[in-house]
Order: structure tokens, then sequence, then C-alpha cells
């Protein structure tokens, strides 16, 4: 293919109509039988700007997660501006399984296996009352996870169980001492409760 073969003006207009409707310069250079420099310099006498990189293909419906393996649909995946597709390697709940596991290891020195297994052997209940989490968070619209609950030693945080919100702020409140808690149950005996 010469570079310096002349393309006729007819087909110019055409070249550019092709090009602008998603046609390559390697795809129309072939098919004109020219050089890619003839047709770059078609389109810069015509001041249209070519195209940088390929064209763009639409994402696929379903991804798999680089996490847990599973084949999911992008719904399930959060929106990533660095990723290809814009959205992120690992599915929603892979990210929010790591991003606890994190906070739990910083926090109170466990992992999220041992979060699992502690609400496992609690059956997923408040170990106070008994009772499932009943609080719903506002970001979300979903029950809360039960709180962590610990003491601070010198050798870290010692786990003590996981319990609702409700008797997690209550125990806080009564700041562990146990001599409150006892008044407390005298009051509410003597008052009725």
């Amino acid at each position: 293919m010469d570079p310096n073969q002349k393309l006729f003006p007819d087909s110019i207009d055409t070249i550019v109509k092709e090009y602008l409707g998603g046609k390559t310069i390697g795809e129309l250079a072939e098919q004109w039988g020219v050089h890619k420099s003839s047709i770059r310099r078609v389109l810069r006498d015509r001041k249209i700007k070519p195209r940088i990189g390929r064209p763009k293909r639409p994402p696929p419906p379903e991804r798999k997660c680089h996490k847990c393996g599973e084949v999911k649909p992008l719904e399930e995946f959060a929106n990533h501006k660095g990723f290809p597709g814009g959205k992120d390697y690992r599915c929603k709940l892979c990210a929010n399984r790591m991003r606890n596991d994190r906070r739990l290891r910083k926090v109170f020195g466990i992992s999220q296996d041992q979060y699992d297994e502690l609400f496992k052997k609690q059956e997923g209940k408040c170990a106070i009352c008994g009772r499932e989490e009943q609080t719903i968070d506002p970001r979300n619209k979903l029950p809360r996870r039960l709180s962590v609950d610990h003491i601070d030693t010198d050798q870290g945080p010692k786990i003590r169980g996981l319990l609702c919100q409700k008797c997690n702020v209550s125990l806080g409140n009564f700041h562990d001492d146990i001599s409150l808690l006892l008044k407390a149950i005298d009051y509410l005996k003597t008052n009725g409760g």
C-alpha cells in the first residue's frame, strides 16, 4: 500500500461517513486499499479528531468475583471507576466481608471468621437478652450486626460476647459496674419493674 496514493473526492465523503459510523482507520485503509496515513490525512483535512484506542465494547452482563470465585450479575458489584467496565473486581458481599474483617482485626483483634464462629455459637442472638438484633441501620435499612462486647486490657481487647445494640448501650451506660447494675435491679424490684 502506497502512503502517497491519492483518494478520489467522491470516496472521501464515504470514508468520513463510515469512520463516523464506527469503522476504524485500519478497516477503512484495508477496504480502500490505501495506507492508514492516507485515511488519517483525509480525517485531518476535514478537522475530524481520530478516535484513540479500540472502540468500547459493552460490559458483559456478569462477572466472576476474584474473591469467592462465583459468577454473579453486574448489579452485585460496586461501581468503581478504576476497574474495567467501571465495576469492582469483588462482589459487594466479599468487599463488605473484607472491610468488616479489617475493622474487626484493627479494633477488636479478631477476624471475620472468629466473629462468625461466635455468632453461630450464640445462634445469632444477643448474649444478654437472647433476641436477634432489632435496630435497623439507617444507611441500608437492614438490621445491624451484633456488637462485639469487650474489655480493654493491657494485652488488648478481651472479647466477652456479641450483644444487640440496646444491651450494649445499656452496659456502657452502667460503665460495666456490677454494683450499679444490682442497684438498678433493686430499683426495678421495689418499683414494680
